[in-house]
């Protein structure tokens, strides 16, 4: 279920900066990707109150976590959920479905609650020792059109010098295109780059995962060969996925492949193409 997270002041939205990687805080006052965000229930376990959860930011590669099971600030840097990651929801007036309009405490690993500090408009912190109004989120459940056009981007250092990004956008007809962004700063080898995206369920299962898409990029000291590279990609997911489907994830990874064989591999036929045309001139010129 997608949901927002209204603080009690009724005028901010709980919000991961940047659409999750980073810090968490309630100073937005008009809720739209960053403030968005992914409620599953933990080990396949029924979403009502009193069960414990997770919570996906917009981009469906973070989670929101208590730092240190608690009694810290909240974050959302974290792309495995375990503990720290997990809440126990707890509906104020004791009802067990998680509906639009109910108010909701959470309550972290160590016993402490979630708080926007201010009752909204600063901080998300998970200090407190009991739950009251600054402890007290209003939930609102969006509709699954709403969703659409579902984006998601992301970017990452593989390893020194080595820089992958994408950018993938799913409409409500199930099509979907994604950018791939592959570049190097190392001046004398290369790498392949790749990306996928993986199309999932309530319960985090993979229903649906596009081709891994790869391109690559040379060092940048090697003359007429590109340091960096863009594509673009079109796809389709099935009618029975998208009829089935939660989010969408980003994977970026690293294609091995040894780029200077390639690199060696092209000269090789390349002086095999000028041996042959000298070859050529030579026959001509024997002629005379």
């Amino acid at each position: 279920m997608f949901i927002q997270l209204k603080t009690y002041d009724g005028q901010h939205y709980v919000s991961a900066d940047g659409g999750g990687g980073g810090g968490v805080n309630a100073i937005r006052t008009w809720p739209a990707q960053w403030e968005t965000f992914r409620l599953v229930a933990a080990q396949g376990a029924e979403l009502r109150s009193g069960v414990p959860v997770n919570i996906v930011t917009a981009d469906g590669m973070h989670f929101l976590c208590a730092e240190g099971g608690g009694d810290r600030e909240v974050v959302a840097n974290r792309t495995v959920p375990s503990i720290w990651e997990t809440f126990l929801i707890e509906r104020v007036d004791g009802v067990a479905d998680i509906a639009s309009g109910c108010q909701v405490h959470f309550r972290v690993h160590d016993g402490h609650y979630i708080c926007a500090e201010g009752a909204g408009g600063r901080e998300v912190v998970a200090n407190r020792s009991a739950a009251a109004q600054w402890e007290t989120f209003t939930v609102t459940v969006l509709p699954a059109e709403s969703l659409f056009p579902m984006r998601i981007n992301g970017q990452s250092r593989l390893s020194r010098g080595k820089w992958v990004s994408a950018d993938a956008t799913l409409t409500r007809d199930g099509r979907l295109h994604t950018e791939l962004h592959v570049w190097t700063r190392n001046e004398s080898y290369g790498f392949h780059g790749a990306c996928g995206v993986l199309v999932v369920d309530e319960a985090n299962a993979v229903l649906w995962r596009s081709e891994l898409h790869t391109l690559g990029v040379d060092g940048t000291w090697i003359p007429g060969k590109p340091s960096s590279r863009t594509s673009s990609y079109e796809e389709v997911v099935p009618t029975e996925i998208m009829a089935k489907m939660a989010a969408v994830r980003l994977l970026l990874v690293e294609n091995p492949r040894n780029m200077l064989s390639h690199d060696l591999d092209e000269a090789v036929a390349v002086g095999k193409k000028i041996v042959d045309v000298g070859k050529v001139v030579a026959g001509i010129f024997a002629l005379f």
